[in-house]
């Protein structure tokens, strides 16, 4: 069990700081004179990096090791921010030209994805071995956790950091996986030992094989409304309203930190303790988000919005850990790399579709991203209610430790 928890601290410490950084970046580059073009070029390949490289991480996964690629991971990842809060010192030194300090910009946020892949294939790969079948879904729980709690403690962090300097908090940034890395070194478990009739015989896995396709297929919806929700809810507040930009900032802080608090809670609390079957999570979670993007549509004062976003939050809480204990464990013990970087891909089709979406729609009309968000979660819904296990859900582990 403490593998477990060590699993959620790594996790945690890429998470936190993501959610410290991630805030900062567009007012950060706005003080070095980037435009908005440039600076969305700056978030989106990251989000491609990510996919693209999630399909060589699983690959790379069940050749070399899961242990080995997260702790490759998380340093890599740490040098990342390091030199990415150092190329940002030297922009606002003016010690490097505008056009070479966008491309230095460019390549390290390149580097961060491919990276940040690596981390989560081999952690939610790790803890697949780490876990008895019948506790996979509780295991992904955790890891999902660790995303909320992120969410929930990274801004609060940067907002206080950055009043010495921008680059405070991404050095501190840097720091947390720097010292988990180390602790992994140190007392990480043994990579887990497959039985021999399990060794990698059998056909290999695909995006669109049939026993894990669908649940691909609702993992990017479930990253492409959240997304979408990111990016339009800030607009929306003062656009539809009529609230100042100070005042919404305020709103769409409060609203994060409540759907962080409610996926943290959902997942720790409801998911772990409870330990139901992915299909009741999906089955559940798909309406609670629903209801939650419904609620937000209907609210007009701050305590609506909160509610709604805590109700978000409860729903991807199920959803998601629902979506990668499914994909484990119809995948097959003996692809559970595999698993973990397709489930990566799913991850970066979302996170890069969503920013084009929500910013088309809303062009269209701010109430329509909603409205699509709505309309993607019924289809959700009826593909949760028909969709049937192609494995039984409780069954003997085939990993085990040294």
């Amino acid at each position: 069990m403490r593998h477990h928890y060590l699993l959620f601290f790594t996790l945690f410490s890429t998470y936190f700081g993501l959610s410290m950084v991630n805030p900062l970046i567009a007012p950060m580059l706005r003080e070095l004179r980037l435009d908005e073009t440039q600076i969305s070029m700056v978030f989106a390949i990251a989000a491609v990096s990510l996919f693209a490289s999630s399909l060589v991480w699983g690959d790379y996964c069940e050749k070399h090791g899961r242990r080995k690629l997260l702790v490759h991971g998380i340093f890599h990842f740490s040098f990342a921010y390091l030199l990415f809060a150092f190329v940002i010192q030297l922009g606002f030194a003016n010690w490097i030209s505008f056009s070479l300090l966008f491309a230095f910009l460019l390549l390290i946020r390149l580097y961060g994805g491919v990276v940040f892949g690596a981390v989560l294939t081999g952690a939610q790969a790790l803890m697949a071995d780490l876990t008895h079948v019948k506790e996979r879904t509780s295991g992904m729980a955790l890891l999902g956790a660790a995303n909320g709690l992120g969410m929930i403690l990274g801004p609060a962090f940067a907002s206080i950091l950055v009043l010495w300097d921008w680059t405070v908090p991404v050095y501190f940034a840097a720091l947390f996986p720097l010292v988990m890395g180390w602790i992994w070194m140190r007392k990480g478990p043994d990579e887990p030992v497959r039985r021999k009739e399990y060794r990698p015989h059998s056909e290999k896995l695909s995006l669109f094989d049939r026993r894990i396709f669908p649940y691909l297929f609702m993992t990017v919806l479930v990253h492409l409304v959240i997304v979408i929700l990111q990016v339009t809810a800030g607009l929306y507040f003062t656009d539809q309203l009529g609230v100042s930009v100070k005042t919404a900032a305020q709103w769409i802080s409060l609203s994060m930190f409540a759907m962080g608090t409610a996926a943290f809670l959902g997942q720790m609390v409801i998911v772990r303790l409870w330990n139901p079957s992915y299909t009741w999570l999906l089955r559940l979670g798909a309406p609670v988000m629903f209801l939650g993007f419904f609620g937000f549509l209907q609210s007009v004062s701050l305590s609506g919005m909160v509610l709604s976003f805590a109700g978000i939050g409860l729903g991807v809480s199920l959803m998601l850990p629902g979506c990668l204990s499914a994909i484990s464990l119809n995948a097959g013990e003996e692809s559970q790399g595999a698993a973990a970087g397709l489930s990566g891909v799913a991850n970066g089709i979302g996170a890069m579709a969503g920013p084009v979406a929500g910013s088309f729609l809303y062009e269209v009309h701010p109430v329509v991203p909603f409205e699509c968000c709505l309309w993607v979660l019924s289809g959700m819904i009826v593909m949760a209610c028909l969709i049937k296990p192609q494995t039984k859900e409780h069954t003997e582990p085939v990993f085990h430790k040294r």
